[in-house]
């Protein structure tokens, strides 16, 4: 099968110096059974949350980001598979300047077999952007697609901190390619759109590490062969 899937990608670059360890499980949750439906205009649809997470002083051994989707309680399951991002969009306050990095993505399940009650949890490491997660922070999950408003998903999203010295110290992180590309057509390549980047370490890093967070699923079109990467 000539499949055409689309793979959407964002990669950063993340320096750390190096370091040591000790626990105590802190939690912050910033959606607590949200009802998120789609918006069919737009195709995009925001649920932006506040947490208050540690000071900046406190030591953060590692950050859990657990996200659960469930049947909703006063409407029906949503059907479709859509892609969806959390983005830390700001941290101080309101008015603080947008920052806007994806923490995490993922793509939403045939969800029409569900009965009410259902729910998954889905986990990640978001231990990189620890040096974010601190003092008053807004958390946006935007659900994408296009089904009316008669369906929809409960959503959950609560942050495990691990207290003690950080395993390593980051000093910085920089973007590297963030878009949908067409994967594995042969008249748009995906290596003519994911072009080299130069990138200079910052000073005093001991390693520097490559953070990518991907989905992929799209149509084989004329045919309507479909998979998932």
């Amino acid at each position: 099968m000539n499949l055409k899937s689309i793979l959407t990608l964002f990669c950063l670059i993340i320096g750390f110096s190096a370091i040591a360890q000790k626990p105590a499980v802190s939690h912050v949750v910033t959606h607590n059974r949200t009802t998120v439906i789609c918006d069919p205009v737009t195709a995009a649809n925001p649920y932006p949350a506040w947490g208050v997470f540690p000071k900046n002083d406190a030591p953060i051994r590692k950050v859990t980001m657990h996200v659960t989707l469930g049947s909703p309680d006063s409407i029906n399951t949503a059907h479709w598979d859509y892609l969806d991002h959390i983005i830390l969009r700001r941290k101080g306050g309101k008015n603080t300047p947008e920052l806007n990095y994806e923490l995490s993505r993922m793509l939403t399940p045939y969800g029409s077999i569900y009965n009410k009650g259902w729910s998954w949890k889905w986990q990640v490491d978001v231990t990189d952007f620890a040096p974010l997660l601190r003092d008053s922070v807004e958390i946006v999950y935007v659900h994408t697609g296009y089904e009316d408003k008669t369906v929809g998903w409960a959503l959950s999203i609560d942050f495990e901190i691990l207290s003690g010295p950080s395993v390593v110290t980051p000093l910085g992180m920089e973007p590297l390619w963030n878009k949908a590309y067409k994967y594995g057509d042969p008249n748009e390549k995906i290596e003519e759109h994911l072009l080299p980047i130069d990138y200079e370490s910052k000073n005093g890093a001991a390693l520097s590490r490559i953070r990518i967070q991907h989905t992929g699923h799209g149509m084989d079109k004329p045919r309507g062969c479909s998979e998932f990467l």
